[in-house]
């Protein structure tokens, strides 16, 4: 029992991976659409609910959430656990409280599928500033004395400013640039 616990869970693990890595992000958020809607259906019948019709109303909710700001889903989401959660668990979690228990799936399953949307997003940021780094990164750094990039860089300041304008020029920089702007801003 535990070995096949174990297997579905490193397939399981190597096919999120695959999807976060290798999908453009449209189908990503429907692959995570997708199981969103299989999680919302197990939730709506752990309620005693139309699961079906649970699931259809989590899957609307994620699309309408893929298009708001994520921020005021996870504030919104982090506010439920933070106030409503110790309250509801203090007075006691009941079978009979269906609505509440559909509710909570509605703050626990939207935030998740969103969070996992937004990863490569942030990984992409970190490759981008990385490669950055890597490619222009000796730009205005001092070389090692001798090197050829050492006498480039001990030449006048224009000369460093017309380098800095030529890698301006470079497409991949300005779409890396634009790409971090985004990211942050």
């Amino acid at each position: 029992m535990l070995a096949a616990r174990l297997a579905t869970a490193v397939v399981l693990i190597a096919g999120l991976l695959a999807a976060l890595f290798y999908l453009p992000s449209v189908w990503l958020k429907l692959v995570i659409g997708a199981v969103v809607a299989l999680a919302a259906f197990e939730w709506g019948r752990l309620c005693r609910l139309d699961a079906y019709r649970y699931a259809g109303l989590l899957v609307a909710a994620y699309g309408i959430a893929l298009w708001i700001r994520s921020d005021v889903v996870f504030a919104l989401a982090a506010a439920f656990w933070v106030v409503a959660v110790p309250f509801w668990l203090w007075r006691g979690v009941e079978a009979r409280q269906a609505r509440l228990l559909a509710a909570a799936g509605l703050f626990v399953l939207i935030p998740a599928g969103l969070a996992v949307v937004a990863l490569p997003a942030a990984a992409g940021l970190a490759r981008a500033r990385a490669d950055l780094g890597r490619r222009y990164g000796g730009l205005l750094r001092r070389q090692p004395v001798g090197t050829p990039q050492a006498r480039a860089v001990d030449q006048p300041v224009k000369d460093v400013g017309g380098r800095c304008r030529r890698a301006a020029r470079d497409p991949e920089l300005r779409y890396h640039l634009r790409s971090i702007r985004a990211a942050t801003g």
